[in-house]
């Protein structure tokens, strides 16, 4: 697996929740939606998103990620967080945020202490950015959706997120591809299902808002089992965005988490130890190479395994790098060399890699062209004896 849209159909495919997801009835998630009456933005509110949407749709990131996301390789967009971090508007709508009172309509309200009540015990957790959306997933029928969670309190803190709509009124999601908001799920927190409602022309001109809930039910009918806690408010800002309402069912299913890398393989039939990589001709041009690796396990590629966890190890050319890391696989996993962030190359392992009782197998890659750099690496592998 190379790119993102690769990603999203393996973590679509795999997702038992959006196999059985069905459309609930309209009249259902009508009173499903209704009867929540989650608060409207206030004018502050509706404000600091529509210049958070626009700065960010402006920017240089924000137009490469609609470009191109799908094609990037998920470290790539992950990479891009940085810079969306940087934009001022964005930070400007966390901070508003992180006083919820005032990111909602509590004064206006005719029901203000209600709303204010809301907010209070279903505060916002986390900013979304949705930055593209497409219809060619063959893992699911209709429109996804990709988008960032940041975390309200600390925008270092992030995942990346796949959502759609399924039965009813998927239109909006159609139409919009970059958008904005707010929810109540922590960053960490984004799979789940819910029911929406998206209405056109229902804030500031030009914009179309998209409100769910439920969105960390992980029961069916969701409209039965409803989170009020797992709200989620986007706002998108499109020309000539008209008025109605219509209501969905959907799903949304995290992707990436940056916050901690993956530390714990589970326990697999097989092992075997990465115990050397030898940089025979660098990758870079001048200095050492600052190398990691990632696995991926037994297909699941959207859970890695990255080392050094925290840095990468500089390696000279004719050098050795002593790893020893251990992995625990039942049928293969895909170790993917890095060379300041980017790929150099990857290789599947599998079980004929094993050497019985014990011994040593090896991988290499080796590239030379008038084009590219010239590149040469060997991996040793170390099956250990049985316990």
């Amino acid at each position: 697996m190379n790119t993102l849209k690769d990603l999203v159909e393996q973590r679509l495919q795999q997702s038992e929740m959006v196999q059985t997801l069905e459309a609930a009835d309209v009249a259902d998630i009508q009173s499903a939606t209704g009867d929540l009456n989650i608060p409207e933005y206030s004018k502050a509110g509706q404000e600091a998103l529509k210049a958070a949407h626009d700065a960010f749709a402006a920017s240089d990131v924000g137009i490469m990620l609609s470009a191109e996301a799908f094609e990037m390789s998920p470290a790539k967009v992950m990479q891009t967080l940085p810079k969306i971090r940087e934009i001022p508007e964005i930070e400007a709508l966390a901070k508003l945020a992180r006083q919820p009172t005032l990111m909602f309509a509590t004064e206006d309200s005719p029901i203000k202490e209600w709303v204010k009540e809301f907010v209070e015990e279903h505060a916002p957790q986390s900013v979304l950015i949705q930055f593209c959306a497409t219809a060619d997933i063959v893992a699911v029928s209709g429109t996804v959706y990709i988008g960032f969670a940041l975390n309200l309190t600390d925008l270092n803190q992030a995942s990346l997120y796949v959502g759609g709509g399924v039965g009813v009124g998927p239109g909006a999601l159609v139409a919009a591809g970059q958008g904005v908001g707010l929810t109540g799920n922590a960053y960490s927190g984004m799979t789940g299902a819910c029911v929406g409602v998206d209405g056109g022309g229902a804030y500031v001109a030009g914009g179309l808002i998209d409100v769910s809930v439920g969105i960390n039910a992980p029961y069916f009918p969701v409209v039965t089992h409803i989170n009020l806690a797992g709200w989620t408010g986007v706002a998108y800002f499109l020309e000539g965005a008209g008025g109605g309402a219509e209501g969905y069912v959907g799903f949304t299913l995290k992707l990436v988490d940056e916050s901690l890398p993956n530390m714990v393989q589970p326990d697999a039939d097989n092992y075997l130890i990465i115990y050397s990589i030898n940089c025979i001709k660098r990758n870079d041009t001048s200095g050492k190479d600052e190398i990691t690796f990632d696995v991926a396990i037994d297909g699941n590629y959207y859970t890695k395994y990255l080392y050094p966890m925290w840095d990468h190890y500089s390696i000279a050319e004719g050098g050795v790098w002593d790893v020893g890391y251990g992995v625990k696989f039942n049928n293969s996993f895909v170790l993917t060399l890095y060379e300041s962030g980017e790929e150099i190359t990857n290789w599947t392992v599998t079980t004929a890699n094993l050497t019985t009782p014990s011994g040593y197998s090896y991988l290499e890659y080796s590239v030379s062209g008038v084009f590219v750099n010239d590149v040469d690496y060997k991996i040793t592998l170390y099956t250990p004896p049985a316990p």
